[in-house]
């Protein structure tokens, strides 16, 4: 707690203590400031505002290089200083990972937006780790016909030893198992 609030909230606390005297109030509360930081308990800091501090200055050369390739891409210019205490937030990170938030960004900034809806700023953006939204989609197999081939030999596979144990249903499975098989064989689709 800083002296004035301190002071404020002690004269606050006191004036209907000390019968509503008011420079008794306030002399009490400063007083009692006094004793406490001449015991190692109140601030001897200057209250008021905190300096600014300049995120963008507090990227390392090689951050900073990939955070204005970022603010490029991305697009909506507001919030600078905030987007680069995100940016190093997220560290040291690989080329590969700074271009995929960058590809990201830029995807994001091509996106149309429904009309009076805004694009979010850049700080939230990377705090919400928006880049992920992005993340390239697992690959299809090279080559769908054999990985559904393969899926259709298990199952058939499977629904043949289910009729074994003498089950009807799985018996039907296992013929339409085996001409979807024949199927796929000859039309290789």
């Amino acid at each position: 707690m800083n002296r004035k609030r301190f002071i404020q909230t002690a004269f606050i606390a006191w004036l209907p203590a000390l019968q509503w005297d008011f420079d008794r109030a306030l002399r009490a509360a400063e007083r009692a400031w006094d004793k406490l930081t001449e015991r190692g308990l109140g601030s001897t800091r200057p209250s008021g505002p905190r300096p600014l501090q300049d995120h963008y200055q507090a990227l390392n050369e090689r951050q900073r290089a990939w955070f204005e390739r970022f603010w490029t891409a991305y697009g909506y210019k507001r919030g600078k200083q905030g987007a680069a205490l995100r940016w190093g937030q997220l560290g040291e990170l690989s080329d590969d990972d700074y271009q995929q938030i960058i590809d990201a960004a830029r995807k994001d900034a091509e996106r149309p937006l429904p009309a009076g809806q805004v694009r979010k700023m850049a700080q939230g953006w990377l705090a919400e780790r928006r880049w992920e939204d992005h993340a390239p989609q697992r690959q299809a197999p090279a080559n769908q016909h054999q990985e559904r081939m393969r899926r259709l030999a298990a199952d058939l596979a499977h629904a043949r030893r289910m009729a074994e144990m003498g089950d009807d249903y799985w018996a039907g499975e296992a013929e339409r198992l085996a001409r979807e098989i024949d199927k796929q064989r000859s039309t290789g689709d």
